[in-house]
């Protein structure tokens, strides 16, 4: 390996993921506690439950979208690699490389997804008063926790996309 690469190794792509995962469920629950603590100081019953629905709806279209979009990207940018390498081969090490910056892509889309499912929730929470919508951002903040990158969920990633990669050619 040269000395002077400064291409992102992948213990590196993994904890930048996983700093940016920490740091966006850390968001929702911070805005949470703000929220909670402002509904409940206002002291008013709850509004319609009209855009609470909204909001829950909206989470599970995105929760939906958070496994078709990331999922596409990464078919794409997959095939795309092992196109380039038929015709212009590659050492292993860049085509490593190359597929942990689309499992960086691939896991910022899908933590962003998520995000916004919770935020809209919290929103709606934060408009409606009705307190059974944390339960709802409890839900996307769980599957958020079961989903955090690791190192082993990360080298399984990349073993699948060699694998994928071979089947295509």
């Amino acid at each position: 390996m040269d000395e002077h690469d400064t291409s992102p190794q992948p213990v590196h792509i993994v904890f930048t993921v996983q700093v940016i995962a920490a740091a966006l469920m850390f968001g929702a629950v911070i805005f949470a506690g703000v929220a909670a603590w402002v509904v409940s100081s206002r002291q008013q019953p709850p509004s319609d439950a009209l855009l609470a629905y909204v909001a829950v709806g909206m989470a599970i279209v995105l929760f939906i979208a958070r496994s078709i979009i990331p999922a596409r990207i990464v078919n794409t940018q997959r095939m795309a690699l092992a196109k380039s390498l038929q015709t212009q081969p590659q050492p292993e090490s860049e085509l490593e490389q190359a597929l942990g910056q689309v499992f960086l892509m691939k896991t910022i889309f899908e933590l962003a997804i998520s995000e916004g499912a919770a935020f809209s929730v919290l929103a709606m929470f934060f408009v409606s008063g009705h307190w059974w919508l944390l339960a709802i951002v409890g839900v996307v903040l769980a599957v958020k926790a079961l989903s955090f990158p690791t190192n082993m969920k990360y080298q399984d990633w990349l073993h699948n996309q060699h694998q994928l990669m071979n089947i295509e050619d």
